[in-house]
């Protein structure tokens, strides 16, 4: 929390629609994203995506945020995003693409 004053974080995260069909190959659920307050009248903005990671797991998810930071997280985009502890989702717009960072030891 103390690296993103001004977010909300969510964890446990999934993206269950954006403006495009999810391929089922594609990266979509995350362990917690950072939210920016929205003026719009969306839920938020989508600052960053969190992943905790342990090891060579890093190696084998980075390639895969890569390409779901691509699919999904583009600027302008919108997407539905669900936690698992909630049953409402939430819509958050991408104004630019989000800084990934990693948590290593988790």
């Amino acid at each position: 929390r103390g690296r993103w004053p001004r977010c909300e974080v969510l964890a446990n995260c999934a993206v269950v629609a954006s403006g495009a069909p999810l391929p089922p190959s594609l990266k979509a659920e995350f362990d917690a994203l950072a939210i920016e307050p929205a003026a719009d009248g969306a839920d938020g903005v989508l600052a960053a995506v969190v992943e905790a990671k342990a090891g060579a797991e890093l190696y084998k998810d980075l390639p895969k945020m890569l390409d779901a930071r691509e699919a999904l997280m583009r600027p302008g985009a919108t997407l539905l995003v669900r936690q698992r502890s909630h049953p409402t989702a939430r819509c958050l717009l991408v104004r630019s693409k989000p800084r990934i960072e990693y948590v290593f030891g988790c």
